[in-house]
């Protein structure tokens, strides 16, 4: 079962009822969770992730060891807009020499609706890319992979596995409680079923602007259990909790072997973009591109966006003293020559007059 099936089927067990916790913890635990919920607020910056086998069970932290390089990149949000561009491209898929986007591997998009994946193609030619729109109502494969591969970080306060915190706070057998002295919330709730028990338990702490959460989700009969850790430390600035670390750990026996990734982010002010977004956005990342609707294989349209400088080959776009500089070098000297020429002719010319 997949998270996000397991989600919903958790909701359907555990929202037939409401809480009878009391009504101002519930109110105050809502409240800092709403000021993490970074999909409705504005943030901008750049986020590394790397991760790894894990085939240990100390406590889930920041250790880098083990672990590999998975992605790196750039991360636009504004009001539930999403743009995240995936570096590491190739010489291959560069676009030339003193591009600012030489680097850009793949772009994926949610916007106003409509999902994008814009994805460099290596080629020797012209630079191009593939761009792909997709209604996430009738696919959710790109939207699947923004929330995979970033979202789950970033709203890694707010859910686990793909499950609202706030929903826990409802669940007629949860336990909430609320220190306001100490900046401390936490939820546990179980949901005891012979064929698919479920248990999930969190706790957050808020000091100043240093935050702190971690969680933990487990579903499943002990021989096939799935579990899923996080462990977050964010900044609150401005009302808003910005994580800046986030440490996840899948495991279990119906996992396999268990796997731990890290993923930074560091808030930094990118070049302003303009939401909603619509095909003629990727224009900017300076390649032409075929555009396919959906799953077809076949492209609607093709964009030409490749600068005129850039409309040469490879070998040209990406060496400075390319085939091209030394044309227009050679060409020169031949002018030269030939004017150097002309002036001796003349010379001789003269010459043999006055001579004669």
């Amino acid at each position: 079962m997949t998270w996000y099936r397991f989600s919903l089927f958790l909701w359907a067990a555990i929202c037939f009822n409401t809480s009878s916790s009391e009504g101002s913890d519930l109110s105050q635990f809502s409240a800092i969770l709403s000021q993490a919920d970074v999909m409705s607020k504005n943030f901008q910056g750049e986020f590394i992730c790397h991760s790894g086998e894990s085939e240990d069970d100390r406590p889930l932290d920041f250790d880098l060891k083990g672990l590999k390089l998975q992605s790196q990149g750039r991360i636009w949000v504004e009001s539930g807009n999403v743009v995240v561009e995936f570096l590491g491209g190739s010489e291959m898929t560069a676009v030339g020499k003193g591009s600012q986007y030489n680097d850009i591997e793949e772009v994926l998009a949610l916007s106003d609706g409509t999902a994008y994946r814009f994805t460099a193609v290596g080629s020797t030619l012209t630079p191009y890319a593939n761009l792909r729109i997709q209604d996430p109502g009738k696919s959710n494969l790109i939207s699947s992979s923004i929330n995979e591969n970033i979202l789950v970080y970033l709203k890694a306060i707010t859910e686990i596995g793909g499950f609202p915190i706030s929903s826990v706070l409802s669940v007629p057998n949860s336990v909430v409680r609320v220190d306001p002295s100490k900046g401390f919330y936490s939820v546990s709730a179980k949901y005891d079923d012979a064929t698919n028990p479920a248990s999930i338990s969190y706790e957050l702490t808020v000091v100043g602007s240093e935050v702190k959460c971690k969680s933990k989700l487990t579903t499943g009969i002990p021989a096939r259990s799935l579990s899923i850790e996080s462990l977050v430390e964010a900044d609150l600035t401005d009302g808003v909790i910005i994580p800046r670390q986030v440490a996840r750990r899948l495991s279990g026996p119906g996992y396999g072997v268990a796997r731990r990734e890290i993923m930074k982010f560091t808030p930094k002010e990118l070049e302003g973009l303009k939401f909603p977004i619509t095909s003629q956005f990727f224009r900017r990342y300076e390649r032409n591109f075929a555009v396919l609707q959906g799953e077809s294989q076949e492209s609607s349209e093709y964009v030409t966006a490749t600068p005129d400088k850039y409309m040469n080959p490879l070998h040209d776009r990406l060496n400075p003293t390319s085939k091209l500089s030394v044309k227009s070098s050679g060409s020169s000297i031949w002018m030269i020559l030939l004017i150097a020429n002309a002036i001796l002719v003349v010379a001789l010319f003269t010459w043999w007059y006055r001579v004669r």
